[in-house]
């Protein structure tokens, strides 16, 4: 049988994935392993520092010995900064692994979710009534039937409704306070860690234990590359998000990510456009906005979020002879709708929220298939009026957000403030 170069040409191509995905799976191997061992390091440091071997004058000196020697032992890789920086991972790591003082839920035998809520950001204490049959008494002074383990504090620890030992509970470690007071941990299953060493080393740049959880999930979710990740904590991505929330919801996107799953979910305030590299006080045209974006496409999706998929820029639509078009119109393959996107240079007013509301009514007609949601209109300007826009909003039924965007990258001090004046509420 003679082969054909055709054939052949499919044998080197099956071969080549074949190369390509064992390298790939060889590199996020590696990466896994080196990342376990650093966290193994972490942990043996820590340790070591806590059982009371390094006083407090000397604890910097044990650093810059371990350094010495692990390097003379092991070559390089072990200097001072890079054991900080394992020290700190383990650290933060690890806190972000156990119940906090957050507000949690937790999974109970019977399969339903029951809220458990803190007192003054403490973690809330469960004891048992010793001699009675395992009840359990929450802060809030509520009784609720448990179960007496072996006469010894109750582990709570469910997994699709079921007690098991040593379970994961929303996503965290929990630690259980005892009637003793002392501090009882509940393990997860195997730690994966699914980014490089260079995402976690940029995660820990991260100021506060909610805003490094978020990234952690955030990154994993996304896929980000170290540049994307890099771009979107410069960009406050984290107190964007968490300022349109209210405390509980806050919790909710440390905890487990920014996940898309409403309409309102795709706002940020405000989104931020810098890559565009318009100058500030520079007089731009709605069309030189429009190309700037489209020429810089893919920064623009990943800045909008995840589950966009680009249609058409100028999308013309015809209604009674006339012909209108839509700036640049998306498909979102998450809430499965199309997403129209209107560019103001100034501020937003009410006339363009009624043309958006013409551009929708249009879209549910005449383009939308049967199993598609309901389509989504964004107006994104530099401003806009809130007394003005709620009088024009009020009675549409669309889903019609309305967004800020900034050509710069926002405040640091300012987002933070304003963040922790709602986590103080």
């Amino acid at each position: 049988m003679k082969l054909t170069k055709v054939q052949y040409k499919e044998l080197v191509k099956s071969i080549g994935h074949a190369i390509h995905t064992g390298r790939e799976t060889a590199i996020n191997q590696v990466n896994q392993a080196l990342v376990q061992t650093y966290w193994e390091i972490g942990r043996y440091i820590v340790e070591f520092e806590q059982k009371g071997n390094v006083k407090a004058e000397y604890g910097t000196q044990l650093l810059d010995r371990l350094s010495k020697d692990l390097t003379l032992a092991y070559g390089k890789g072990f200097g001072r900064s890079n054991l900080f920086q394992i020290r700190q991972f383990y650290i933060r790591f690890e806190k972000v692994r156990t119940l906090s003082g957050q507000l949690e839920k937790i999974q109970t035998v019977s399969g339903q979710s029951e809220k458990i809520q803190t007192v003054s950001g403490q973690s809330e204490k469960i004891q048992t009534v010793s001699g009675q049959s395992g009840k359990i008494q929450t802060v809030s002074g509520q009784l609720k039937k448990g179960r007496k383990v072996s006469g010894q504090s109750e582990k709570i620890q469910t997994v699709s409704g079921q007690l098991k030992k040593g379970r994961k509970v929303s996503g965290q470690s929990g630690k259980i306070q005892t009637v003793s007071g002392q501090l009882e941990v509940i393990e997860l299953s195997p730690r994966q860690f699914n980014l490089s060493w260079s995402h976690y080393i940029e995660i820990l740049k991260a100021e506060s234990d909610l805003e490094f959880s978020f990234y952690l999930r955030q990154c994993d979710q996304e896929r980000w590359s170290v540049r994307e990740l890099k771009r979107q904590m410069q960009s406050m991505l984290f107190h964007r998000i968490a300022l349109q929330k209210n405390k509980k919801e806050v919790f909710r996107i440390s905890n487990h990510g920014h996940k898309i799953e409403h309409p309102a979910d795709l706002i940020k305030d405000p989104f931020v456009l810098e890559f565009l590299d318009i100058p500030e006080p520079h007089q731009f045209a709605e069309t030189e906005l429009e190309d700037k974006i489209i020429s810089h496409l893919q920064q623009f999706i990943m800045e909008m979020g995840k589950g966009f998929a680009f249609i058409a820029r100028q999308y013309r639509m015809s209604i009674a002879g006339r012909h209108f078009h839509v700036d640049i119109l998306f498909y979102h393959r998450i809430l499965k709708c199309f997403v129209l996107i209107d560019l103001k240079r100034g501020e937003i007013d009410h006339l363009d929220i009624g043309q958006m509301n013409l551009y929708l009514n249009y879209f549910k007609r005449e383009e939308a298939a049967d199993d598609d949601n309901a389509p989504i209109g964004i107006i994104l300007g530099a401003s806009k009026n809130n007394v003005l826009v709620e009088y024009a909003l009020d009675g549409i039924t669309n889903q019609i957000l309305l967004a800020k965007y900034q050509l710069y990258l926002p405040p640091k001090d300012r987002l933070e403030a304003l963040l922790q004046g709602l986590m103080e509420e």
